[in-house]
């Protein structure tokens, strides 16, 4: 077995865990439609570190707010869930701006046997939390959302830059790095040819397209640029078109199931 595939025995079934692509699977549900989470039940943990963000990205579902998850919280979270998940995310808001991420990493490190992300936009992304990823085995998935003007338009803000500083940092300590793309109206062609460069460029394993959904500040119809996406797709441009089933738990301390 690679040894970038963990496996672990969940409850009757036994689960798979691809650390590359980021795909949780059992055998008997393995298919061909880019979904990320291939299983029955939730077996990944998504952990809302905090929901401060400095953003207004149109698709967002998280709710802003001032608060933070505190290291004690994190510990007890991981605690009970360590042993009943095959994935663990660190998200927010901006999961950066929360001041215990780097401890909160080397909480994660200590769990044997199991994935490792974060979802940022790279904001606030520094070269000592990736020298942290290096100890064990990462995944940070970047939210880009096409050119720079696109991206900015799209985040409400003036960042497009410190995204692609974040990519450099990690590129340069060879952690493995994931796109997160929205298919939002403002997005063209171009865009879209724009996110396979910076894919190459800088070594991306997954670029995922994201199909909006009418939730958060985006209340729109579909992409235009929806039908014709799968004209791009390979097996590391992919296309998530269903809902994670996936443990979610807020930095309010609210537990929800199946986001």
């Amino acid at each position: 077995m690679s040894a970038y595939l963990l496996k672990r025995n969940l409850g009757d079934k036994e689960i798979f865990y691809n650390q590359i692509t980021d795909v949780l699977y059992e055998k008997d549900l393995i298919t061909f439609d880019y979904n990320r989470t291939l299983v029955k039940n939730p077996c990944d943990l998504c952990i809302e570190v905090t929901n401060k963000c400095l953003f207004s990205c149109k698709n967002c579902y998280c709710e802003k707010g001032n608060d933070v998850l505190s290291l004690d919280q994190f510990d007890e979270i991981v605690g009970l869930y360590q042993d009943k998940v095959m994935r663990i995310c660190i998200s927010g808001g901006e999961p950066t701006l929360n001041p215990y991420l780097q401890k909160m990493v080397g909480r994660l490190n200590a769990v044997k046997n199991i994935g490792r992300i974060l979802s940022t936009t790279g904001w606030n992304f520094t070269e000592e939390l990736a020298s942290l990823m290096r100890d064990s085995f990462w995944t940070v998935a970047i939210s880009l959302h096409g050119k720079k003007e696109t991206h900015n338009q799209y985040v409400g803000a003036n960042i497009y830059e410190r995204s692609l500083k974040a990519l450099e940092i990690l590129l340069k300590h060879g952690i493995n790095i994931h796109l997160y793309s929205v298919l939002h109206n403002a997005m063209t062609i171009e865009d879209i040819e724009h996110l396979i460069e910076i894919k190459q460029q800088y070594h991306v394993s997954v670029l995922r397209f994201i199909k909006i959904r009418k939730f958060g500040l985006y209340q729109s119809e579909q992409s235009k640029i929806e039908s014709i996406i799968e004209k791009y797709l390979s097996d590391d441009i992919v296309y998530k078109k269903e809902k994670s089933n996936t443990f979610f738990v807020s930095a309010k301390m609210q537990k929800r199931m199946a986001r």
